[in-house]
């Protein structure tokens, strides 16, 4: 019969392999959305808008599953911060989800959407950076280096941030030539926010694995 001490330890891990697996259909989600810019398939942006719904439903059964580990086992220490923010991180991939998702709302809003090239191409390096500094983020989580990855934190921002800059100054100058393709420009404003939030929350996360270690959360800009 397991002791009081295996049935947590079991329960945590178990918890722990389901945050994994999520973390993988959501950077997979990331993936298809920027696929789904690229290639402005109206078919592909349907399903990813789909697959939001699974992650809905996911974020619901692993929020249970710890708050039941939290009235049943009430855990203690390093068990009770990773069950915590287990609760925090669940939520913020679910958010994650709904921004890649809005990329292909965004594309089925605007069928025939035509941006500016420029923009574009920072668009999609925005989009790649984001998608690196979460899969970053995930791997320490599931490979266990969580205070490593607090030092590429400032880094992921800083490129994010001129990015971001990139694409504004490329949207204006594309309205100044252009004065007909706002709607364009505007949807694509739109997907420039979703994907710079990804790495955001990518960030938000990367401060609450670190408590998970430390104990001490860490607010990272």
């Amino acid at each position: 019969m397991l002791d009081r001490r295996s049935l947590i330890e079991d329960r945590r891990d178990g918890l722990r392999e389901s945050m994994i697996e999520l973390g993988e259909r959501v950077a997979g989600m990331v993936v298809e959305g920027l696929e789904v810019l690229r290639t402005r398939d109206l078919e592909r942006a349907r399903s990813l808008v789909a697959a939001d719904q699974d992650i809905n439903g996911a974020r619901r059964a692993l929020e249970q599953e710890a708050l039941l580990i939290l009235a049943a086992h009430r855990p203690a220490g390093r068990d009770l911060r990773l069950v915590g923010v287990s609760l925090e991180m669940v939520s913020e991939l679910e958010r994650i989800a709904d921004h890649a998702a809005d990329l292909g709302r965004l594309l089925l809003r605007h069928p025939d959407w035509n941006p500016d090239s420029r923009a574009f191409i920072s668009l999609l390096r925005l989009g790649e950076g984001s998608r690196r500094w979460l899969d970053g983020v995930l791997n320490g989580y599931s490979h266990g280096t969580e205070k490593a990855i607090l030092s590429a934190s400032g880094k992921a921002d800083f490129a994010t941030d001129r990015d971001l800059e990139s694409i504004n100054d490329d949207i204006i100058a594309a309205l100044r030539s252009d004065p007909a393709s706002a709607a364009d420009q505007v949807a694509l404003l739109w997907m420039s926010q979703h994907l710079e939030r990804i790495a955001e929350r990518a960030t938000n996360i990367a401060g609450q694995l670190a408590y998970i270690e430390t104990g001490n959360l860490e607010v990272l800009d």
